[in-house]
């Protein structure tokens, strides 16, 4: 296990079950991200969900709870938990069958986006 912005996890990504692949994209470390894998803040939602989905926010966080707990925070102080916020804003929109957050979706990609230097 390595510790990334206080976020325990293996190096190589988590496991997606088979019933969940349609729901998540590649899997993207918070370390590598770049400017340009940052969807655009203003643009269309569907990119931002599929960004949210680059990551299992249930595995980087090391549970469900620990997720929510992290999605409910007021603030959040780093890359990775504005991620694992994003992850559990869709995922709870989907189960509850929600429109989704855009709202809210869009100021966490935002931050992402200044915090890992682009424009979003």
């Amino acid at each position: 296990m390595t510790r990334r912005e206080g976020i325990e996890h293996d190096d190589d990504g988590p496991e997606i079950p088979d019933s969940a692949k349609e729901y998540f994209g590649p899997y993207l470390p918070t370390s590598e991200l770049t400017p340009p894998d940052i969807p655009a803040a203003d643009g269309p939602l569907g990119p931002i969900i599929s960004f949210a989905y680059t990551m299992n926010g249930y595995w980087a966080a090391g549970s469900f709870n620990r997720c929510a707990d992290i999605a409910d925070a007021p603030d959040w102080d780093s890359v990775a938990e504005l991620r694992i916020a994003m992850f559990f804003s869709v995922r709870a929109a989907r189960h509850a069958g929600e429109e989704f957050g855009g709202a809210v979706l869009r100021k966490l990609v935002r931050r992402i986006g200044e915090l890992v230097g682009g424009d979003a």
